[in-house]
């Protein structure tokens, strides 16, 4: 029994968040290409990160997206994400929507892994692949935390 307390003792030690990194808010901007055929696409997100631990998050990423091939089209996503961290390093996994306005299909599901590293304190750098219905994504993306 001792050796049991003093595990989840230890356990909620490592993974509770501290209330510093509690809520974390940012902004990251992606740009690469979405595979139908080959469109160029931009997006713009607000996140809003909750800690569930010292290694893992969950967020909110809504935003803005912009294909400009073969003529301007905007739209809307809205993900949500687990987030894994391993020391500057970060690994999600995000799934949602996108509102794409004067399209046929308006409303795609999105899903998408995305990997990256914290190059200074609230700075990061990384890429997504994913699949916005009914074709492959494939970004870098640029993000500050503040």
């Amino acid at each position: 029994m001792r050796k049991f307390a003093l595990a989840s003792v230890l356990m909620m030690a490592t993974l509770a968040p501290s209330r510093a990194q509690a809520v974390t808010l940012g902004l990251d901007l992606g740009g690469g290409v979405w595979l139908v055929p080959l469109t160029p696409q931009f997006d713009f997100h607000f996140k809003v990160q909750f800690a569930l631990g010292k290694v893992v998050s969950f967020g909110l990423r809504p935003g803005i997206l912009l294909n400009v091939s073969p003529a301007i089209q905007v739209g809307v996503p809205f993900d949500v994400y687990f987030r894994f961290h391993v020391s500057r390093l970060y690994f999600d996994l995000m799934g949602g929507l996108a509102l794409l306005f004067g399209d046929a299909q308006f409303l795609r599901a999105h899903g998408a892994v995305g990997m990256g590293v914290f190059i200074a304190k609230g700075f990061a750098i990384g890429f997504e692949g994913g699949y916005l219905q009914n074709g492959a994504q494939l970004l870098a993306r640029f993000s500050f935390n503040f």
